[in-house]
């Protein structure tokens, strides 16, 4: 690989293209060797500003879903299996593990959105992505119910509330992140 790369800088030398465009190409030849992984390449219309508005935005929908869902709804069945969880002082301990967690899962549900379907997509758009992402992390709560001695009740309430928070998720996306506009052409 090494020698395939000094070789393509010896061609950009000799057809004055510039360093830079070959190492863009190769670079772009090995991470993306799949022609439809092309399409999640950073687009020219990334609107960064948007990008980071709309990754706080999910961030903070996500603290406040979960602190309804978890810390509201589902409090009287985490109290009928108490020695199933940590302690609250446990809890708090790690308190910044779940704020991570929450701030990465916004992260990548939203630069995935902006860079996969924010183009092309509407509502019914960002409610189908928000579904599939739901349905991929909720995946987790299958397997942890049949690993741990998870009630089935709660199993079930964690699985649909994370399908809804992630088709509302989906819409939040949509509304906050809008690529930017095209460059405007001389004519």
């Amino acid at each position: 690989m090494v020698l395939r790369l000094r070789m393509h800088h010896l061609d950009a030398r000799r057809s004055h293209v510039s360093v830079h465009s070959v190492q863009k190409r190769v670079r772009h030849k090995l991470i993306f060797s799949c022609p439809e992984a092309k399409k999640l390449e950073r687009s020219d219309r990334m609107n960064s500003k948007r990008l980071i508005i709309a990754i706080f935005t999910a961030f903070v929908f996500l603290f406040g879903s979960n602190f309804l869902i978890h810390g509201l709804w589902l409090r009287p069945d985490y109290m009928a299996t108490m020695s199933l969880w940590r302690t609250e002082t446990e809890r708090n301990v790690r308190f910044a593990w779940m704020l991570s967690g929450q701030l990465l899962m916004a992260a990548t549900f939203v630069v995935l959105w902006a860079t996969g379907f924010a183009e092309r997509g509407g509502v019914k758009c960002a409610c189908v992505y928000g579904l599939f992402m739901g349905l991929f992390s909720q995946a987790t709560t299958l397997i942890t119910y049949v690993v741990t001695p998870l009630p089935g009740e709660i199993a079930l309430k964690w699985f649909f509330s994370g399908l809804a928070q992630a088709v509302a998720l989906g819409c939040v996306s949509f509304f906050i992140y809008k690529p930017a506009l095209p460059p405007a052409t001389q004519g």
